[in-house]
């Protein structure tokens, strides 16, 4: 799947516990733009909060307004949750800046279950996703969650119009022979006082010989973590039992145990990727590519 990204620099909005990155993604047949908020529960205003992220959201309605919108992140606003609600009146309107921009350009809440719980505190909705077009969002799960986070994250998945493929792409050309077929080709028909017409002949001339000494071959996306053993995904999925069993029980006895879990998991994994990491860098001489690989895919960005 072909698609550019692009940083979306929106100006004059700005608040220190407010942050934002905005980005759109270009595919061949559609745009989306993709956002991620995050608003510091310690804030000392709430309205000026809501005021920005309204602003910012208005922005990019109006400079985008073909484009599909998948707006995420914790935004520590729990008001927000009820947007799809019936029972939004005008008063919660105009105590809500975010709220009424939302409801004004018709976009969707698509969270509908809690994303964040403690024990001995109530479940809140504080991790969101809003679009303009939910036929798109197909799907909206949390997970158990992170680390040390109390926040479940947030799983949404979006048709656009192509289809990722499992298989990646890898082309072979052998330019040597090029060389030599250019080498002997009659070349002296591109003198001519059609520049268009002469560009045309040798765009085409190039073309044809790339195509004809280039091979295409398909191969099957590689693992992206190798190093992982059948242990840790008995480990995820006992982790993953415990949450699931603290949101239906809320008890303190069924958190300590899913922190265990989340502990033990989490030690395994990072034993696992030094132990590997140790294998590679030993073995660089031997192994270089594999090496570099590695180091590629721990890049950000």
């Amino acid at each position: 799947m072909e698609f550019q990204v692009r940083e979306i620099s929106v100006p004059n909005f700005y608040l220190p516990w407010v942050e934002a990155a905005w980005v759109s993604l270009s595919l061949p047949n559609e745009m989306c733009i993709l956002s991620s908020v995050y608003r510091i529960p310690s804030s000392p205003c709430q309205l000026s909060s809501q005021r920005v992220i309204a602003e910012m959201t208005q922005f990019i309605l109006c400079n985008f307004p073909k484009a599909t919108l998948l707006m995420t992140g914790d935004f520590n606003l729990p008001s927000v949750f009820r947007i799809n609600r019936q029972d939004v009146t005008r008063s919660s309107l105009e105590q809500n800046p975010l709220i009424q921009v939302l409801t004004d350009n018709f976009l969707y809440q698509t969270v509908t279950v809690p994303t964040r719980m403690c024990p001995g505190q109530n479940p809140s909705t504080l991790d969101l996703v809003i679009t303009n077009d939910r036929e798109k969002v197909i799907g909206t799960q949390t997970l158990s969650p992170f680390g040390s986070s109390d926040h479940m994250p947030v799983l949404s998945s979006i048709q656009l119009s192509s289809k990722p493929s499992k298989y990646t792409k890898q082309s072979f050309t052998n330019y040597k022979m090029m060389v030599e077929e250019l080498i002997d080709a009659n070349l002296e028909i591109l003198i001519s006082d059609d520049a268009e017409a002469s560009w045309l002949i040798l765009k085409n001339t190039l073309l044809e010989s790339l195509a004809k000494h280039t091979s295409v071959t398909w191969k099957k996306k590689p693992k992206t973590l190798p190093f992982l053993v059948p242990k840790i995904e008995t480990l995820c999925n006992r982790k993953k039992k415990f949450w699931e069993k603290f949101v239906k029980q809320k008890t303190t006895t069924v958190y300590k145990k899913y922190k265990i879990a989340r502990t033990l998991l989490r030690k395994e994994t990072r034993k696992l990727t030094v132990n590997y990491e140790e294998h590679l860098a030993k073995n660089v001489k031997e192994n270089p590519k594999l090496f570099w690989k590695h180091i590629s895919l721990c890049k950000p960005g």
